[in-house]
C-alpha cells in the first residue's frame, strides 16, 4: 500500500483553512496547517510535503517570500506550490508563477477547481 501523500496548507484565515481542509478530506492525504508564512516554512522543512497550498498575503512572512525560500531549499524546491489569493490581477499571478508557483487560484475559489488541482497533484 502506498503511503499517504502529505499536504501543507499555509493560510491565515481560519474559515479558508476549514474550506481547504474539507476539500482535502476527500483525498487520502495527511494535512498540516500553518497560520502564517514563517510557521509554514518551518513546518515544511520537517514535514516535507508533496503539495503546498498557500495564501499570498499573510502575517510574519508573505507567501511570495515563503515561495522564494521553498525554491532554494533542497527537498522543497520541486514541490508543487498552489497559490490561493485574493490578489487576483494578472500581474500578481505572473509574479507568483515567475517565482516558482505551480498554479495560481483566486479567492473566492471554486471548490471544484480546487478539487481538480489537488487531484492532479496527488494522483
Amino acid at each position: 500500500m502506498a503511503s499517504k501523500k502529505k499536504v501543507l496548507v499555509i493560510e491565515d484565515d481560519p474559515s479558508n483553512q476549514k474550506i481547504v481542509e474539507l476539500v482535502l478530506s476527500q483525498f487520502p492525504c495527511e494535512v498540516k496547517v500553518a497560520g502564517n508564512g514563517e510557521l509554514g516554512l518551518e513546518i515544511a522543512k520537517v514535514f516535507l510535503p508533496d503539495l503546498i497550498l498557500m495564501d499570498m498575503m499573510m502575517p510574519k512572512m508573505s507567501g511570495l517570500d515563503v515561495l522564494k525560500a521553498f525554491r532554494s531549499i533542497k527537498g522543497l524546491a520541486q514541490v508543487p506550490v498552489v497559490i490561493i489569493s485574493a490578489k487576483a490581477s494578472a500581474e500578481d499571478a505572473a509574479q507568483a508563477i515567475g517565482l516558482g508557483a505551480t498554479e495560481f487560484l483566486t479567492k473566492p475559489f471554486r471548490i471544484k477547481e480546487l478539487q481538480g488541482v489537488v487531484e492532479r497533484f496527488l494522483n
